[in-house]
């Protein structure tokens, strides 16, 4: 005997759909931890963006820049979202973050650069804190292979800080490996600066050794009449 079919009707249809999990549409993964952290940072710099506002722009754009950054997570975006907000407003914590991004590239001259606007007349008062940062900007170039920018901005700072024997000594150090026909002359007379501006501060050992320094460098000559 042939059972009759079950009865049909549309409401228990889709009580049937309802009941296979395959014809539930489930909801999109929601982002977790970092993930979710530089969503939420992507998100914020594009409203910044669209807002026209550079304030929130620059805000937005350092925010994002220092959070890759700081995890050492593509170093060359995190570079350029930085040079992006210094062009939206300066900062010197920026410029220094900027530097060291370029310098674990090994973009030293980018890294060199991107400090020179904080050795700018006015920017920096005079002191440890300017001749630190030319030390800094002058060994970054140096490494780079550009001796005479590193020079120059080694010359440019010594005019300021008339004090601080470390920029002649690095001036000094930079010319015994340049070397040249009238390099010892050179070495000997800078060394001997980098002996007066230590000794000005009364840091005896630094005086003595680069007054070493100079008296080694000296030509034959000199060395002579000095005897």
């Amino acid at each position: 005997m042939t059972l009759p079919p079950p009865a049909w009707t549309p409401g228990s249809a889709l009580v049937t759909l309802r009941e296979i999990p395959s014809a539930v549409v489930p909801p999109p993964p929601r982002k977790k931890g970092m993930e979710a952290e530089e969503a939420r940072l992507r998100a914020r710099l594009a409203v910044a963006r669209g807002s026209g506002s550079p304030s929130e722009e620059r805000a937005a754009t350092a925010a994002l820049a220092r959070w890759l950054g700081a995890r050492e997570r593509d170093l060359a975006e995190a570079a350029q979202l930085a040079e992006r907000a210094l062009e939206l407003g300066e900062g010197a914590e920026l410029r220094h973050e900027l530097a060291t991004w370029w310098a674990s590239l090994g973009q030293h001259e980018k890294a060199a650069r991107s400090l020179l606007p904080l050795l700018e007349e006015g920017v920096l008062e005079g002191g440890p804190e300017l001749g630190a940062v030319a030390l800094r900007a002058a060994l970054l170039s140096a490494r780079s292979g550009h001796a005479p920018s590193a020079d120059k901005i080694l010359a440019r700072a010594m005019r300021r800080v008339p004090d601080d024997g470390r920029l002649a000594e690095l001036r000094a150090l930079l010319l015994s490996w340049s070397g040249g026909p009238d390099a010892r002359r050179a070495l000997a007379s800078a060394f001997a600066e980098a002996a007066r501006r230590f000794g000005r501060r009364s840091q005896g050992p630094p005086e003595l050794e680069n007054a070493q320094r100079a008296f080694d460098a000296s030509p034959p000559d000199e060395v002579a009449a000095q005897g």
